[in-house]
């Protein structure tokens, strides 16, 4: 979850987007949300984070992943040993558990979709 709300925040900044405007883009209430992703405290739901690619110009691989250099994709070391492998093991697994539904979702949205274009 780190790595997508740093890549989140990155590409905000990049676009010289304020947290403000993301959230009014978004149709949200209120920044919080937005803060939520770029902590990495929550993911955005699906239609959301489509929205925010599109914003941001951006793939969804610049989102997941870390680019070779960049601190964006370094994951944190303040716990040491089996410690810091046990919480990159959760992550890894929590951010394939949110591809999958976002593959599912897209794919679900492409298929009902799919007879419109005619």
């Amino acid at each position: 979850m780190k790595v997508i709300g740093r890549n989140l925040r990155r590409l905000r900044r990049k676009n010289h987007l304020s947290v403000e405007e993301v959230r009014q883009h978004l149709g949200l209430g209120s920044v919080q949300a937005i803060y939520k992703y770029e902590n990495g405290l929550s993911y955005p739901p699906l239609d959301k984070f489509l929205t925010m690619l599109e914003l941001y110009e951006a793939q969804w691989q610049d989102v997941v992943r870390g680019s070779c250099g960049d601190e964006a994709g370094k994951e944190p070391t303040h716990h040491s040993g089996t410690t810091t492998i046990a919480v990159f093991e959760l992550q890894r697994k929590m951010t394939c558990r949110y591809l999958d539904l976002l593959e599912d979702q897209i794919n679900a949205w492409v298929c009902s979709h799919a007879g419109n274009n005619s």
